[in-house]
Parts: C-alpha cells; structure tokens; sequence
C-alpha cells in the first residue's frame, strides 16, 4: 500500500465508506486525518482507480508517501486535500490503469467525492467519458456526469423530447439535430448559425424551416430549448439512443 500503513486505511475506510457522518464522525475524521501525519484541510479529493485484468500492479512513487492511498485495495482509493500538486505521478499511470479524480469537498462529503470519481471511472469504461490521458477529472466532465447519473430517466428525455425527429433518415436526423442543438444554445440567425457550423446561410434556412416545422412554438419557448438542449445533449451522450 502507499502511504504510512493501517492509519492511512482506517482514514480511507472512514472517509470513503459511503456513509452520511454524524457531529461525532465528523470529529472521528478529523482525528484519524491529524494522526495520519496530515494537517486537517478544509476540502479533500477522493480518487478512484480501476485496473483493467492483466494490468502491471500499482506501480510505487506515483504518489507522495503523505497521500492515504490503497490503488489495490477494495476499494480502490486515495484522497488529497491537493490534487493539482499531489496527483500529477498518475500520468504515468501504465497501460490498463484509470485513475478518476472526484470533486474537492469538506472531509465529511468525502464519500461523495468518491461516488463520483467511481461513476467517472465507470463511464469511461464503457466509452461514455473522454480523457486525454489516464487520469480523468471529474471536474472536467460535471455536465455528462450530470446527464448520466440516471441513464435511464436522460434516455427517457431524449425520446420523449426529441420524438419529431424520429421519423426522420439517419443522416437527415444528425443534420437537423446539430442544427437545433446550435439554435437552442444561441438564438443566433441563419449567417450566425452558418458561421457556426460552416455552412452555407441557404442550408441553415431549409433547416431551420424544416425545425419550425417539426417542433412548431416550442422554439420559441425558453423552458422548451431547455429541454431541447439537454435532450440533444444527452443523445450524444448516449449515442446509441440516437
């Protein structure tokens, strides 16, 4: 393990253990994060690895020995009150390796921290969340966490909300939807939007007809481009529902 030995678990197992602490918790990790050699931060980011099968083991010093940190353990974990400074070994992660980096959050809603970072490194295992490198920041993607923490109710949007485009051609459908996603987030005319998307002003025009059409006063109803954006939005987040 990296860090300083059983201190360091009892720290992870009670600040990522999922449950909502009490006053005296909350005191009980204050202690645990004083004897483990850390000055009691304000704000902490829990870390979640996974390892696909057949990955090399962990390798040793990408982590500072301060850093509570079990990347084999159950689960997979580490937590810094400094991310930016503490995490920048994990680039070097080797192949098979994930690391997901959750949002900073008082010590007590460390478990919150970690179910993100463990949803992050879920998503992206399933091809849903991009990242340049190994490590994934949460506070990168807040949007498509967002939209995925409940597949089941996003795709339930998408569906309903984007049901005039069903009937539609494959190629046909993405061409309006690009163009109603661009013209729900900005309003802008047919040149603005065919700057946008580097498209003629007379194709845009056909397209947007073609929308008025299609979804009628909803285009013009604020609530409605609301759910229009998040809906298209979510189709791309899950692209086989498109």
């Amino acid at each position: 393990m990296t860090g300083t030995g059983e201190r360091h678990r009892r720290l992870l197992r009670a600040l990522l253990g999922g449950r909502t602490p009490a006053a005296d918790s909350v005191k009980e990790m204050d202690g645990l994060l004083a004897a483990s050699g850390l000055p009691v931060p304000e704000r902490v980011a829990a870390v979640a690895f996974r390892a696909l099968p057949g990955a090399p083991e962990f390798p040793p010093g990408l982590l500072p020995e301060h850093v509570p940190a079990d990347p084999a353990g159950d689960p997979p974990a580490a937590l810094t009150p400094a991310p930016d400074v503490d995490l920048i070994g994990l680039t070097a992660l080797p192949p098979g390796w994930t690391a997901a980096v959750g949002p900073l959050v008082a010590p007590a809603e460390a478990p919150e921290s970690f179910r993100v970072a463990r949803r992050a490194v879920d998503l992206a295992a399933r091809g849903l969340l991009d990242a340049p490198g190994p490590v994934i920041w949460c506070r990168d993607h807040v949007t498509t966490l967002l939209l995925l923490a409940d597949e089941f109710l996003v795709g339930q949007l998408a569906t309903t909300t984007l049901e005039p485009l069903a009937g539609l051609s494959g190629r046909r459908r993405e061409q309006l939807a690009e163009t109603l996603l661009a013209l729900v987030r900005t309003r802008g005319s047919a040149p603005e939007l065919g700057r946008l998307l580097d498209l003629h002003p007379q194709t845009i025009r056909a397209r947007l007809k073609k929308l008025s059409e299609l979804f009628g006063d909803r285009l013009d109803d604020p609530a409605e481009r609301l759910r229009l954006e998040l809906a298209l939005l979510a189709e791309r987040a899950l692209p086989d529902r498109g």
